[in-house]
């Protein structure tokens, strides 16, 4: 499985974001969405694998560009967002899923009560998850950590529209 993530001017917060990911680091890979400050150095100089890019694509088209950097036999993707944290035992439920059959999955999702922003996340779930099972199509998946079967997710790229509000 591959973890891909898309940053954009994460500087002082890129420190703790990248030992988050540590114990998965073998498995990350990172888009920079044309970051104005020095995420991009201290990527380079972390020695962490990320795609830089010179033009703000916005996350969508940030994480379609990545996907084309993953080796063909990555058969499992697994987007976060930067300020998600990963359980410890991710790669069992990594192989439950590949076990499933199903095309995505989105994991139970912890709101930290960090204030306004918070508060705005948790009401995007609740909403996103309850329209998704209300609707006629099953095909939402929103969270800030979401699990895909590769073909699926390639297939769903090339119909993207890259609209932040399509994510």
């Amino acid at each position: 499985f591959a973890i891909l993530v898309s940053v954009h001017n994460m500087e002082r917060q890129l420190d703790a974001f990248l030992d988050s990911l540590h114990a998965y680091r073998s498995n990350v890979w990172i888009v920079d969405d044309a970051s104005t400050d020095s995420t991009v150095s201290r990527l380079r100089a972390s020695g962490w694998r990320y795609l830089a890019l010179e033009r703000n694509v916005k996350k969508p088209g940030a994480l379609k560009q990545l996907l084309q950097q993953i080796p063909a036999e990555v058969s499992t993707i697994v987007v976060i967002d930067p300020d998600v944290s990963l359980p410890d035992n991710l790669a069992e439920r990594i192989h439950a899923f590949q076990q499933s059959g199903a095309a995505a999955m989105c994991p139970k999702v912890v709101v930290r009560p960090d204030g306004n922003l918070a508060e705005l996340q948790s009401i995007e779930y609740v909403l996103s998850f309850d329209l998704g099972r209300s609707s006629l199509s099953p095909q939402t998946v929103t969270s800030g950590a979401a699990v895909y079967d590769r073909a699926v997710l390639d297939q769903i790229m090339k119909q993207h529209t890259l609209s932040v509000y399509g994510e």
